[in-house]
């Protein structure tokens, strides 16, 4: 039976394999009524909630909550799938979590990897009612298909550079939102299209948003231009919040997101996600994954180092 070396444990790949769980609620499962939490750590000795009342220790009212053992959750063979659970009753949306994690004695602090919201920057998952994102109108959205795949004309954006540029004539520069912005033109006075016009001109049907899940940066900083086209990936499941109105607010981001991909669905335009998910942002001894269940997720090399794509 294999085994990978785990901050001084020892973490069998059988066994984790035997603990494999398929189920679809990892992460945050929020009701009004109550929210449960589950993480999968078959390595963990103990893991613990801790919930904050904002994103960061920065923001008004910050304060740490409560924290919560979990517990694992036993299947009804009794046997333990990994997965650790705790349950806080109450409507608790638009509250922010962490994980404890304790590995052989060492506790790491991490983002839940299953978040569907966070606040600035990332750092903590927010319990979100996905519901009350919805743009109006959006239960009727679908996607936007060619007949034929080879009528395909795809436009490769970033969703920065798509408005950035000062004679854009969008309202929404470098945001999600510049892309409802109809009939926009050069410093808006009205001649050369810009914006989603311009696509329209063009002819395109599709367009392929270059990496929007959330990555690693400053979402406060608007004036830092030294991005890296959205390659570093923090948390997969959530949006950047760089590109939104109010990167504080997990909410917001989702919600703009939704309407910019509602408006261009609106305009008989498709949308393609550029989701890279063999990359990892920053140092992966750092990464949430690696905090989460050590030596699992990365590949490594004969030394037991976790090792790039360049590595034999």
């Amino acid at each position: 039976m294999g085994c990978k070396r785990i901050f001084g444990a020892t973490l069998s790949m059988g066994i984790a394999a035997e603990r494999t769980y398929h189920g679809n609620d990892l992460g945050a499962v929020y009701s009004a009524e109550s929210t449960t939490f589950r993480v999968w750590a078959p390595s963990a000795e103990l893991v613990i909630l801790r919930r904050y009342s904002t994103g960061s220790d920065t923001e008004d009212g910050a304060s740490v909550l409560e924290e919560l053992d979990m517990e694992k959750d036993i299947e009804r063979n009794s046997e333990w799938n990994g997965v650790w659970k705790v349950t806080v009753s109450g409507d608790i949306a638009d509250t922010y979590y962490t994980y404890l994690v304790n590995v052989d004695g060492k506790i790491n602090e991490t983002n839940d990897i299953y978040a569907k919201a966070a606040g600035v920057n990332g750092q903590r998952g927010m319990v979100v009612n996905l519901a009350s994102t919805n743009p109006e109108g959006w239960d009727q959205d679908r996607h936007v298909l060619v007949d034929k795949q080879t009528d395909a004309m795809v436009w490769e954006v970033h969703v920065r550079d798509f408005s950035s540029s000062p004679d854009s004539g969008m309202e929404n520069k470098g945001k999600y939102l510049a892309f409802t912005e109809k009939n926009t033109t050069v410093n808006g006075e009205g001649g050369l299209s810009t914006g989603v016009s311009y696509l329209k001109e063009l002819g395109v049907n599709y367009v392929q948003l270059l990496p929007v899940f959330d990555y690693v940066n400053d979402e406060t900083d608007e004036s830092n231009l030294s991005y890296d086209w959205g390659y570093s990936p923090l948390n997969y499941q959530v949006p950047e919040g760089l590109y939104a109105t109010d990167p504080y607010d997990g909410n917001v981001r989702i919600r703009e997101f939704k309407q910019m991909v509602q408006s261009l669905h609106e305009e008989q335009i498709g949308v393609v996600m550029d989701v890279v998910f063999n990359h990892v942002g920053g140092d992966a001894y750092t990464s949430w994954f690696e905090y989460t269940v050590p030596g699992y997720y990365f590949r490594q090399d004969k030394k037991g180092k976790i090792a790039d794509s360049g590595t034999d």
